[in-house]
């Protein structure tokens, strides 16, 4: 297992501490009710952590963007009941996450108690990083833990400039997702299979080239899918595709068979014309796609194909759908992946975030894979090879 080269809470003494943790709560709620809570159980350790130390935990978080004003659609209230479920014990809320009023009451909590403030991001200084508005926010703490793994791609005050006015660690779930993802890139068990889907290829291709010369298999799903088909001749229609990364993607398919890497696509698609009616919706060869058409989903030969191909692999990480899965009629390929996933028992399995792991919470298969990611951007990043400067400005 790749090393964390950062410091933790482990590192460091915490016991009675004042200690202002980032998390990243940043969940959907129904009338106040979360609809997915794994963002905040996978906190849990780190909080009992500090519980357990005597320390006092303010927790500090974002939800949606709200460019700096208050959106009561985006309090983070809610958050502070279900948390209090989870913890077995109150969590209190703070109306305001940067006032005198929450610095009084941050000064007279109790050892043990647990604190969640406001949304972090009603307030323009968070997302600008104003260094101004990140000293005002660590002045009642002693230390900050950053276990915002979700948050940490992301250059703001509460994230990175903070760091600079507090001894800054790492918390128990940041050091997981960043020991896990790495692992899995830089060191994988072999053979390593990749998926990878979605609609923004300018994201997939960085990971493409950082990964190929590792991977025995890659399979490409999803619109990101349309711009290969493109670059070798295929006519894909009225299909999202990317022109200005045909070029990137055929050098990609060159890399590829540089480094004996089986790059598979899509033999089979499903597509749609205007507005995807029951009647309007066709599975084709991708030979056979209709002019006017559109590609929003894999048909059922590609997901047999890149089962077929991933059936040895040791290490397999998956980001990205493989359609528009929030539509029912397009979603089948990527819960078919999912579940694909789930039974081929590999060593090592990793789901990326966001809508990736929206559809493995989907299918139901958090039980028979390695980890699922809580961070989608954040993961990406990891995965081309990019820096974090939410982990490149903790203590070494």
């Amino acid at each position: 297992m790749t090393n964390f080269r950062k410091k933790t809470i482990q590192d460091i003494d915490v016991q009675n501490k004042t200690i202002l943790l980032r998390v990243d709560y940043n969940v959907q709620d129904d009338n106040g009710v979360l609809l997915d809570d794994l963002r905040l159980r996978e906190s849990i350790p780190t909080i009992q952590y500090l519980i357990d130390q005597s320390a006092k935990i303010i927790i500090c978080s974002h939800r949606g963007r709200p460019r700096g004003e208050y959106n009561a659609a985006a309090s983070n209230k809610p958050v502070a009941a279900h948390l209090s479920k989870l913890l077995n014990q109150q969590v209190h809320f703070a109306e305001k996450a940067l006032s005198n009023d929450t610095k009084n009451i941050v000064a007279n909590m109790q050892s043990k108690e647990v604190l969640l403030l406001e949304n972090i991001r009603f307030y323009e200084g968070e997302t600008n990083n104003d260094l101004d508005f990140a000293k005002d926010l660590a002045e009642p703490f002693d230390l900050y833990v950053n276990d915002a793994f979700g948050a940490s791609h992301r250059e703001h005050a509460s994230i990175a400039g903070i760091t600079q006015f507090l001894p800054s660690v790492a918390g128990f779930l940041l050091e997981k997702e960043v020991a896990i993802l790495e692992n899995a890139t830089k060191n994988p068990e072999k053979p390593l299979g990749i998926i990878l889907g979605g609609a923004k290829i300018s994201d997939k291709i960085r990971i493409l080239e950082n990964l190929i010369p590792h991977a025995k298999t890659i399979c490409i799903g999803g619109a990101i899918a349309n711009t290969f088909l493109l670059a070798q001749g295929y006519d894909v229609a009225d299909s999202l595709v990317d022109d200005s990364f045909v070029d990137s993607a055929l050098k990609c398919i060159s890399l590829a068979q540089e480094n004996n890497v089986n790059l598979l696509l899509p033999d089979e698609v499903v597509v749609t014309v205007g507005q995807g009616a029951e009647n309007l919706i066709r599975t084709v060869s991708i030979d056979q796609i209709p002019a006017g058409w559109r590609v929003l989903d894999v048909g059922p030969s590609t997901i047999d194909k890149f089962m077929t191909g991933l059936s040895e692999a040791k290490t397999v990480i998956w980001n990205g759908p493989m359609g528009m899965f929030e539509q029912e009629q397009f979603a089948k390929g990527s819960l078919e992946l999912a579940n694909m996933i789930g039974d081929l028992h590999t060593p090592t399995s990793v789901i990326g975030g966001g809508e990736t792991a929206a559809i493995a919470n989907l299918a139901k298969i958090k039980n028979k894979v390695t980890h699922i990611s809580t961070g989608g951007g954040a993961s990406l990043m990891l995965l081309k090879g990019d820096p974090l400067p939410g982990i490149e400005s903790l203590m070494d």
